[in-house]
């Protein structure tokens, strides 16, 4: 509900005005932004018959998250301003999360109330991990509210004095718990601290044995404590777990969850359209989409892939939205084919990135340099469009 307590609905610019909502503003949604400001459209009504509705003035570009925290670039410096991007491109931009989204009605439910019927609609909203009250256990994810939450801890460690070693443990041994962990141990290489890494899992599991044995190895030998248990999330057991290891911050990066949005699934079952299997008039992209019956994992570069799909296949369902039924096209909906394999890079030290193709890996400067150029161009594509 509203502040005043009534729902709020947004109804069609007139009568014949179909509309598209988006939910969220990742990666895949910012390839649709690309698409429609790279064809200007005449109309700025059709325009504001796409409506999006984001939580986030900003998103924060995650490849650019271990960065911030090694203290190589500044935390703005990592912020794409999707709203001021939505709203140069003359689309109806809302600042809400959506509570729920109504099938039969055709119609999504914000936080606030506000009710927004829709004749085609795309779910991009993201994971997030578990909120915790105590103040030293942060979770990665939202990436916003935790680069705001470990700047005071990093100016804390190295500006304070300890008896003895500061201790930093990261829940999680996936790409953002190890790239994490790296970041931390550049920014607080001068500073009396020691790192645990907890996860029943290898590192970097989700690849080759040969790149999770290096990973390992890689760890051990720089010193940090590897504890091979799986921990319950709960706060209160977390809380016992870190006093009996005398563990002064905690930053979990376990498997996120899919925001919800009240769904039967959380996640959405999509064709290789990203069409709903259940319903061909929503799309689903990312964290929100489950491809076939694959098992993608949660990667940007797999968000990417998506959103120049989505994007072809939404901006030609916009097209015909707006045509009279006699002037509709057929459709040529691109189709996404998930990857064998991708490239991934990831932060692997001091200015070191590691390159990952297939069972190939190699860790090295210029390959950091590499990372932080396609971060860069990545950033700057965005920002050129204001």
């Amino acid at each position: 509900m509203n502040p005043i307590g009534q729902v709020v609905r947004i109804k069609t610019v007139n009568k014949t005005t179909k509309k598209i909502v988006l939910i969220g503003s990742g990666h895949s949604h910012l390839f649709f932004l690309k698409k429609l400001t790279s064809h200007p459209h005449a109309d700025p009504e059709a325009l504001k018959s796409i409506v999006i509705v984001s939580p986030n003035k900003d998103e924060v570009y995650s490849g650019l998250v271990p960065t911030v925290v090694s203290g190589y670039c500044y935390a703005d410096q990592a912020l794409i301003p999707v709203e001021k991007l939505w709203q140069k491109a003359g689309v109806m931009w809302i600042q809400d999360s959506v509570l729920s989204i109504d099938r039969q009605r055709k119609t999504v439910l914000t936080s606030v109330g506000i009710e927004i019927s829709w004749d085609i609609l795309s779910v991009n909203a993201g994971s997030t991990l578990a909120g915790y009250q105590s103040a030293n256990i942060l979770p990665l994810k939202p990436f916003s509210p935790f680069l705001k939450g470990i700047e005071p801890w990093i100016q804390k460690i190295q500006s304070a004095s300890f008896n003895s070693p500061f201790h930093v443990g990261v829940l999680g041994s996936g790409a953002a718990a190890y790239e994490i962990l790296q970041a931390l141990k550049v920014r607080l290489k001068n500073s009396n601290v020691r790192f645990s890494m907890v996860s029943g899992r290898p590192v970097l599991d989700r690849y080759s044995q040969k790149i999770s044995r290096w990973a390992e190895t890689q760890l051990l030998n720089q010193g940090v404590n590897r504890l091979t248990q799986d921990w319950d999330l709960k706060e209160s057991f977390l809380q016992q777990k870190m006093q009996s290891l005398k563990m002064d911050l905690l930053l979990v990066s376990t498997t996120p969850q899919v925001v919800s949005l009240g769904l039967e699934e959380k996640k959405i079952r999509v064709a290789a359209n990203l069409q709903s299997t259940l319903d061909s008039s929503i799309y689903a992209s990312g964290d929100s989409a489950q491809f076939s019956d694959l098992e993608l994992p949660s990667s940007g570069v797999i968000a990417v892939r998506q959103g120049r799909i989505l994007a072809h296949n939404l901006y030609e369902d916009w097209q015909n939205l707006q045509r009279t039924s006699g002037r509709r096209v057929a459709s040529t909906h691109a189709q996404f084919i998930p990857p064998a394999r991708t490239l991934n890079l990831l932060t692997c030290g001091d200015q070191k990135a590691l390159a990952i193709w297939g069972n190939y890996f190699k860790c090295g400067h210029w390959i950091w340099r590499l990372k932080k150029k396609i971060d860069h161009d990545y950033i700057q594509s965005f920002r050129n469009l204001l």
